[in-house]
C-alpha cells in the first residue's frame, strides 16, 4: 500500500469500533502499566490496534498508540500521542525537549525509511494521560463510549469526561 498522508489521516479518521476491549487489569511491563484493545472500521474491513503505557513512577511519562493492520503487508503505527519523556528529535533535527507531543505517520519518513511516526509536534490540547486519551478517543473516531472502556479515569464526581 502506498501510504501517502491523506491516506494516513483517513486511516485515522474512519470511524472505528472497539472488537476487543482492554483487559479488566492492567498488563504490568518492567514499570509501564499498559492497555491493549483492538478496534475495526465500521464495516470490519480494516482493522487496528490501540495501546495506552504509562509509567508507574512518573504519570507524566506515557505513550498512547494507533497502529493500523493491514491484511496485504505489516503493520504500521500511525499515530502517537506522548507525554514527557525527555527529548524527541526530528528527521529534520529540530527537537522537542520534555513537553507533550503527538506523532503522526508521514509519507516523507516512510520513504526515508525511517519510523514512519518520526516527525512530532508540540500537543496543545492535553497535558495529562487522562487528557491525552479523551482526545486521542475522539481524534480517531472509536464510536463507542470511552467510559465503558477506561472506567479507571472518569471520576463521577468532577465530570471530567463530558459528553463525547
Amino acid at each position: 500500500m502506498d501510504y501517502t498522508d491523506s491516506k494516513i489521516r483517513e486511516l485515522i479518521k474512519i470511524p472505528k469500533k472497539v472488537v476487543k476491549p482492554p483487559a479488566k487489569n492492567s498488563k504490568s511491563q518492567w514499570m509501564y502499566e499498559q492497555y491493549n484493545l483492538n478496534v475495526a472500521s465500521e464495516n470490519n474491513k480494516l482493522y487496528f490496534y490501540v495501546y495506552t503505557r504509562q509509567s508507574t513512577e512518573f504519570k507524566e511519562d506515557f505513550s498512547i498508540g494507533l497502529v493500523y493492520l493491514p491484511q496485504d503487508s505489516e503493520r504500521i503505527r500511525i499515530l502517537r500521542y506522548n507525554g514527557l519523556h525527555g527529548e524527541h528529535t526530528n528527521p529534520d533535527n529540530t527537537k522537542i525537549i520534555n513537553k507533550c507531543h503527538f506523532h503522526i505517520a508521514t509519507e516523507n519518513c516512510i520513504k526515508l525509511g525511517i519510523k514512519p511516526d518520526k516527525q512530532a509536534e508540540i500537543a496543545s490540547e492535553y497535558s495529562t494521560f487522562e487528557e491525552a486519551l479523551k482526545v486521542f478517543w475522539k481524534d480517531i473516531n472509536i464510536l463507542d463510549d470511552i467510559k465503558e472502556y477506561f472506567p479507571m479515569y472518569y471520576n463521577l464526581q468532577l465530570d471530567f469526561w463530558g459528553k463525547l
